[in-house]
């Protein structure tokens, strides 16, 4: 086939075919920085809930009284680190 003989058929030897290393690294390292994104993402969403939670329960136990002002402060210094 006439095909065969053109530089520009990629399923050329010279070219590697499907074992050409660019066409299966490149989309899986693209693969890998979205999925790494989407990962990261979830992990701050999930981490900002978290703090929130125990500001809120902070916030209720210095207003129920159960703790001092200068607890209050402290702890609240200390999960804002």
């Amino acid at each position: 086939m006439w095909w065969r003989g053109c530089p520009m058929f990629f399923g050329a030897p010279w070219y590697g075919g499907y074992w050409n290393p660019f066409s299966w690294i490149l989309p899986l390292f693209i693969i890998g920085i979205i999925l790494l994104g989407i990962w990261y993402l979830l992990k701050i969403n999930r981490r900002d809930t978290s703090i929130d939670s125990s500001l809120e329960i902070l916030r209720n136990r210095y207003a129920s009284g159960e703790i001092s002002r200068e607890e209050y402060y402290k702890l609240l210094n200390d999960l804002k680190e």
